[in-house]
C-alpha cells in the first residue's frame, strides 16, 4: 500500500457494469460511514486543552532538551537597562539590590570580555547603576572598586578581574561579596586549576561599605582560594569557586557558592559560615550536586540566590544551548547548611525568553537576580545577549504569588534546536492548536525517539541526532510547510510540502482516525489527506534553532494511554558528572554496534568503576543493556536506596534486552543510578513509564 495524498484510504480498481459499479458504491459509502463513524468515535473521547495551568507538569521540562514555560513575568518598557560594547562586550551577570535606607534600587553588573576571555586591560570589574523610581530610569556610577591594585595578603600577584557581586546591608554597613581572579590567570587554563603553574588563584572574597553605591574596602584576606582544593578537590573534581551569596542569620553569616568542575562538565552548590561577614569562613558542605543518587538535573548553574519570608532560594540556570529551563531549590535559612533541608521549589516554567532583540540567546550569562517588594512583586533583573552577541541587562517583573498564567505558554529554541511533548501516549485523536510563530516548528505526533544530547569535545552539543527525527508530523516555516511520514518498510519520508500565506499567527488542525486516516488542516485549509502508519506515541513541538513560538491552545480529543519514553546513554554519563572531555573519552568509550538498542553506548574503561545516572519524572523504569564477556555486576539505585544488582557477563556478546525493570512509583522526580561493581559498566537506555492517568 503506498502512503498518497488522497481522500479515500484505499485505491479502488477499476471496475465496469451495472453490478461492480453498485459494488463500488456501496464501498465508497461504507468508507464514508466508517469514516464519519471514527470522527464521532473520537469527539466522544475526552478533550484537554494541554496549554491550560492544570496541565504544566504533563510537559516535559528538561534543562537540555526544553522548556514549555508557563511562567507570568512581564518586562520593563526601558530594556536593556545595559548593552555590552567592546573590548568588555559581556555584560552577562548582575545583582539586584532594594535599598532598605534610602528605598533605591542598586544594579550591581559584571562586565566580561567576549568568550570569557582575558585581556591585559580592561579587566572584568563590577559597575552600578541606580534607579530612584523603581527600575523605570537608571543612571551609571561607575565601578564600586578604587581604581589601585589590590593584592591579598600572602598572595604573589593582584586582583585582575572581580566582576560578581552580591551585596546586602546590616547594622548600618553594606556588606559585599565577590568573585576574583589574579591578574595573572591565563586565558586557555582559566577555569583549569590543576594546570596553574605560577601563582594563579580565583576565590570568593569580602568587602564591605559606608553607602550601597561604594566604594567598597576590600577585606585583606580572601574567603576562599580554588587553589586551596587543587591538591584535594571537592569529590575529587570541583576546584574551581566562584558566584558568592552572602545571607545574614540569626547566629551566623552564610555564604553560598557555586562550584564548577571543567573536566565533568558538572556545576554544584556549597555553602559556608562564619561568626562575622569577613570570616574566617569554616569548612565547605556540599549542599548539592549531580554528584548524589537523588533527582539532580545536569548542567545547571546557581547564581545569585535570594531571601524572601525566611527561605533562601536558590534559582538554576541551563548551561545548555538553550537556557530557558529554570531549577528553583529553597531552604529555610536557618537550616540551609544541612543538604537535605533543600525542597523543589519550582521545576520548569519558571521562565520564558521574550522574541525581542535584546533577548537573542535567552536568559544567557548566571540566573536572574531578585527581591520580593512590598506589594508581593517579584522584581528581577536577568542577562542575555543580543542579536549581535553584546550582552545586555533587563528587567522583569511578575505577582509573587502568581507565578504561572492560567492558559498559554511560550517555548524558545536560541542555538539549538528545542523539544518538548506531551507525556502521555495517543493513537487516534484530534489536535487543534493556536499559536504564534517566528521560524520554524513541527508539530510531531506518534514521537517514539529517544532523548539524549550529542556530547562532543568540549561542549554540549544540543539534542541528539536520533532525538530529532519525529516520523510522523508538519513542518512550519515561513510560508513553507511538509508533511513528515513513513513509507511501507517504515522510512521516514516527506509525504507532502507546499506554500500558504505567511503569517504568525496560526491554527492548526490534525486528525488522526482508527483506520489511518490523517486530515492536516492549516488556518482552515486542508493541506494533506491520506493514510499514515500507525504511530502511537507522543504529540509535541520540535523547535528549530533560533525560532520562537508562542502557544495559546493545545487541545487534543482522544483516549490518552499509559506508556514509555526512552532516556539514552549521554544524559546517563552527563548527569552523574563522568569525566567525558578530551578529544577521546577519559573514561568511557563511545560504541556504535548493533547490539545496543538504538547502534550507540558507552562502556567504561577501566572494569569495577564507573557510574550512570538518570534523572526522570515517571511511575517507572526499565533498564536496557547488552551482555558479553567484559561487562559484570551492576548495583541499580533508585533515589539513593540499592533496589536490585545485574549481572551482565556473559560468555558470549548478546544484543541489549530489558534486564531490570520497576514499576508501581510515586508521579515524581526520580533518579536511578547504575553503579559498576566487577567488569566494566555498560551503558545502553532506559525506559521511563508514564500511566496516563497519573500524569
Amino acid at each position: 500500500m503506498k502512503y498518497q495524498n488522497c481522500k479515500l484510504p484505499f485505491a479502488p480498481p477499476i471496475l465496469s457494469g451495472r453490478c461492480t459499479r453498485r459494488r463500488l458504491f456501496k464501498g465508497l459509502g461504507l468508507v464514508v460511514l466508517g469514516m464519519r463513524a471514527s470522527r464521532e468515535l473520537l469527539a466522544s473521547e475526552p478533550s484537554v486543552d494541554y496549554a491550560e495551568l492544570a496541565a504544566k507538569d504533563i510537559w516535559l521540562h528538561h534543562p537540555l532538551y526544553g522548556d514549555p514555560s508557563f511562567d507570568t513575568f512581564k518586562r520593563y518598557a526601558g530594556n536593556p537597562v545595559c548593552r555590552g560594547k567592546p573590548p568588555l562586550e559581556w555584560p552577562v551577570n548582575c545583582f539586584l539590590f532594594d535599598d532598605p535606607v534610602s528605598s533605591n534600587w542598586y544594579l550591581y553588573v559584571g562586565h566580561y570580555s567576549k568568550d570569557y576571555a582575558i585581556r591585559p586591560s580592561p579587566k572584568d570589574n563590577c559597575t552600578v547603576f541606580r534607579s530612584r523610581d523603581g527600575g523605570q530610569r537608571w543612571e551609571h556610577l561607575g565601578p564600586i572598586f578604587p581604581g589601585e591594585p589590590f593584592t591579598f595578603e600572602g598572595m604573589l600577584f593582584p586582583v585582575g578581574g572581580a566582576p560578581d557581586v552580591t551585596v546586602l546591608y546590616d547594622a548600618g554597613r553594606y556588606h559585599l561579596v565577590y568573585d576574583w581572579a589574579t591578574e595573572n590567570l591565563p586565558n586557555e587554563t582559566q577555569f583549569v586549576p590543576k594546570q596553574w603553574t605560577n601563582g594563579e588563584d580565583v576565590g570568593v572574597a569580602y568587602a564591605y561599605s559606608e553607602h550601597p553605591e561604594g566604594p567598597f574596602q576590600r577585606f585583606p584576606q580572601p574567603i576562599f582560594r580554588s587553589s586551596q582544593q587543587v591538591a584535594e578537590p571537592l569529590l575529587g573534581k570541583y576546584d574551581y569557586f566562584y558566584g558568592p551569596v552572602l545571607i545574614r542569620r540569626k547566629q551566623d553569616w552564610l555564604v553560598l557558592v557555586d562550584i564548577f568542575s571543567n573536566e565533568y562538565l558538572s556545576w554544584g552548590l556549597v555553602g559556608l559560615t562564619a561568626q562575622r561577614p569577613e570570616g574566617p569562613y569554616g569548612p565547605v558542605t556540599l549542599l548539592f550536586s549531580v554528584d548524589n543518587d537523588q533527582y539532580q538535573p545536569p548542567l545547571l548553574e546557581y547564581f545569585p540566590a535570594f531571601v524572601y519570608a525566611g527561605w533562601v532560594y536558590a534559582p538554576a540556570t541551563s548551561v545548555g544551548p538553550n537556557r530557558n529551563f529554570q531549577l528553583i531549590r529553597r531552604a529555610r535559612v536557618e537550616e540551609a547548611m544541612d543538604p537535605k533541608a533543600w525542597e523543589i521549589f519550582q521545576h520548569g516554567s519558571v521562565w520564558h525568553a521574550e522574541d525581542v532583540e535584546n533577548e537573542a540567546a535567552g536568559i544567557w550569562g548566571q540566573t536572574f537576580s531578585g527581591f520580593v517588594d512590598k506589594n508581593k512583586q517579584f522584581q528581577v533583573a536577568f542577562p542575555s545577549l543580543d542579536s549581535n552577541g553584546m550582552g545586555t541587562i533587563n528587567l522583569a517583573t511578575r505577582p509573587w504569588d502568581k507565578p504561572y498564567a492560567d492558559t498559554g505558554f511560550n517555548l524558545s529554541a536560541h542555538k539549538g534546536p528545542s523539544i518538548t511533548y506531551v507525556r502521555r501516549l495517543y493513537d487516534d485523536f484530534r489536535l487543534a492548536t493556536q499559536f504564534e510563530l517566528r521560524g520554524g516548528l513541527t508539530i510531531s505526533w506518534g514521537f517514539q525517539c529517544p532523548l539524549g544530547v550529542s556530547i562532543s569535545s568540549e561542549t554540549i552539543m544540543a539534542l541528539h541526532p536520533l532525538s530529532v527525527k519525529p516520523a510522523f508530523g508538519l513542518h512550519l516555516e515561513g510560508g513553507q510547510w511538509r508533511v513528515l511520514g513513513t513509507d511501507k518498510s517504515g522510512k521516514r519520508i516527506v509525504m507532502a510540502t507546499g506554500t500558504v500565506t505567511e503569517s504568525k499567527q496560526r491554527n492548526l488542525l490534525v486528525e488522526r482516525l482508527n483506520d489511518g486516516m490523517t486530515v492536516v488542516k492549516l488556518d482552515g485549509k486542508t493541506l494533506w489527506n491520506g493514510l499514515m502508519a500507525p504511530a502511537k506515541g507522543a504529540i509535541g513541538l520540535l523547535l528549530d534553532k533560533e525560532s520562537h513560538v508562542e502557544v495559546h491552545s493545545f487541545s487534543i480529543n482522544g483516549r490518552p494511554e499509559s506508556g514509555v519514553f526512552s532516556l539514552l546513554y549521554t544524559e546517563a554519563l552527563l548527569s552523574a558528572a563522568q569525566h567525558l572531555k578530551g578529544e577521546s573519552w577519559t573514561d568511557w568509550q563511545e560504541i556504535e554496534s548493533p547490539r545496543f538498542r538504538y547502534g550507540v553506548g558507552a562502556v567504561a574503561r577501566n572494569p569495577d568503576s564507573g557510574r550512570a545516572k538518570w534523572n526522570f519524572r515517571g511511575t517507572g523504569f526499565t533498564l536496557w543493556a547488552p551482555r558479553g564477556p567484559l561487562y559484570g555486576q551492576v548495583e541499580v539505585v533508585l533515589d539513593g536506596t540499592l533496589v536490585g544488582r545485574v549481572d551482565l557477563c556473559n560468555p558470549f556478546d548478546t544484543d541489549s534486552e530489558q534486564v531490570f525493570h520497576m514499576d508501581n512509583l510515586r508521579d515524581d522526580f526520580h533518579a536511578v543510578v547504575l553503579q559498576g561493581n566487577t567488569g566494566r559498566l555498560v551503558v545502553d537506555s532506559t525506559d521511563i513509564h508514564v500511566e496516563a492517568n497519573r500524569a
